[in-house]
């Protein structure tokens, strides 16, 4: 099934418009929570500026069915919440 990842922050808005293959919803969630740890480990001294960061997972229809936000946390890194939307 395709995937898209939608990347936003307020008023700022990147669409996928070409998307990913995945077996199913909860791979294409690990496979944004992947993304989301690589960029944290490559770019960590950018991360103050991306928290509230959201990619919104959608379905072929353009139907959204998840988001995940990278919020402020304690610590080095910000963290990870999870909307399921269904």
């Amino acid at each position: 099934m395709r995937f898209y990842f939608h990347v936003s922050k307020g008023n700022d808005h990147f669409p996928d418009r070409e998307g990913a293959e995945a077996a199913d919803l909860m791979a294409a969630q690990l496979n944004a929570l992947q993304a989301i740890q690589e960029l944290q480990a490559e770019e960590a001294p950018l991360w103050d500026d991306w928290a509230e960061w959201q990619i919104s997972i959608a379905d072929g229809s353009g139907q959204v069915l998840c988001v995940i936000t990278v919020e402020e946390a304690p610590g080095d890194r910000p963290g990870i919440n999870r909307t399921m939307l269904q």
